[in-house]
């Protein structure tokens, strides 16, 4: 049922948050944009800090994106409460906004506060994607800061929050989103004997299997991180993956060049490429040993590996001379396909056996996102 609801006065917010403490049980959750000073009134400072301590309580998931400038206040705020998941944008949004399981709140607080509360089921789910999302590129944002970090590379945060806010191709990221709502539904059966083109097991149907969109990001803002211009990736599939790098590369003045096996899967991965309108893509519709051993590329900044793992040591010996003193090899599902891929990982990560020692042209980093993501950078030639 559809209803929108105002509540003005600091007295009407605290016996707001009152109620609103009690409709919301264990395994709800509350999810908040709070980038303006929410905390000109202690009362209300305190009314908070008790309502986000008994969602702790209940096992609320209860996540917050504060802007930057409020980094210091919301840090010290709620020091006590780690259940409150805490990340920050460099963004401005002129209110607050909260999502919750059935509702969407509004808050202002000049002169006083305010609430707006609207409920509607359209409403809800457009928000609660729409945090998710910023979430997930905050997620990326701070692990790609990690790498940067690892390997000593220095770049400003900002700058990589900007690419977010700042998307100047809506096609491209329109046809990412397409991809998305057709990620579960598209399947291929493959009739051979053996196993290919990703499967676990013979006769396992394959999908699409695109990196989840925080690994995509993450890719997206490496290349920039990194002035990555020469990308190759390896595993196209429907070119979810593709179009953030290609993204990332439009900042550069990059190129991407990508390889496909499955012929359905180029075929669908042509089309996203044209709906993009991005015109630094390459796509090779092939075996990528077959490419790569007959030397048919150049000089390579940045290379992403998503393709049939077992093979990936294989790949790592053919793009090492290409890839530049400097350059980054990203491997996907460490976490989900380690044990496929155990002699890439006994090549750049080394073992605990005695006298074992990895590559010694790389160094590398494993990242805790989504399903494990390897960074391998090359340091000697």
């Amino acid at each position: 049922m559809n209803s929108v609801n105002t509540f003005t006065g600091k007295q009407a917010f605290i016996e707001y948050y009152a109620s609103l403490e009690k409709d919301v049980m264990q395994g709800d959750f509350y999810y908040a944009f709070a980038f303006q000073n929410e905390y000109q009134s202690e009362e209300v400072r305190q009314g908070l800090m008790e309502f986000h301590s008994q969602l702790a309580k209940k096992i609320v998931d209860d996540r917050a994106i504060f802007n930057e400038k409020n980094r210091a206040i919301a840090t010290e705020t709620y020091k006590d409460n780690t259940n409150l998941q805490i990340k920050f944008k460099e963004v401005k949004i002129p209110v607050g906004l909260v999502i919750t399981k059935d509702r969407v709140l509004q808050l202002a607080w000049q002169p006083e506060p305010f609430i707006i509360e609207i409920k509607n089921k359209n409403l809800i789910k457009h928000y609660h994607s729409f945090f998710l999302q910023n979430w997930n590129t905050n997620k990326a944002i701070e692990l790609t800061n990690e790498v940067l970090n690892r390997f000593s590379i220095n770049y400003k945060e900002s700058s990589l929050g900007a690419i977010n806010n700042l998307r100047d191709n809506k096609p491209a990221q329109l046809t990412a989103d397409e991809i998305e709502k057709v990620e579960e539904e598209w399947s291929y059966e493959f009739k051979g004997q053996e196993r290919a083109f990703g499967q676990k097991v013979v006769g396992e149907t394959i999908k699409l299997w695109s990196v989840p969109r925080s690994t995509a990001e993450l890719l997206e803002f490496l290349v920039v991180a990194t002035d990555s211009k020469q990308i190759l990736e390896i595993g196209t599939s429907a070119g979810y993956s593709t179009l953030y790098l290609a993204m990332g590369s439009t900042y550069t003045g990059g190129q991407v060049t990508t390889i496909e096996k499955l012929k359905p899967k180029a075929k669908l991965a042509r089309k996203h490429f044209k709906k993009s309108l991005l015109n630094n893509i390459e796509l090779i519709e092939g075996d990528a040993y077959d490419t790569l051993r007959l030397g048919k590329l150049k000089e390579i900044d940045l290379v992403f590996l998503d393709a049939d793992k077992e093979n990936y040591d294989k790949y790592f010996d053919l793009v090492m001379p290409l890839l530049k003193k400097g350059g980054f090899i990203i491997a996907d599902n460490v976490f989900d396909y380690g044990h496929m891929m155990k002699p890439y990982l006994d090549k750049v990560l080394g073992t605990k056996l005695p006298g074992s020692q990895s590559d010694p042209r790389v160094e590398s980093y494993t990242l805790p996102l989504d399903n494990g993501v390897l960074i391998t950078r090359k340091v000697k030639s």
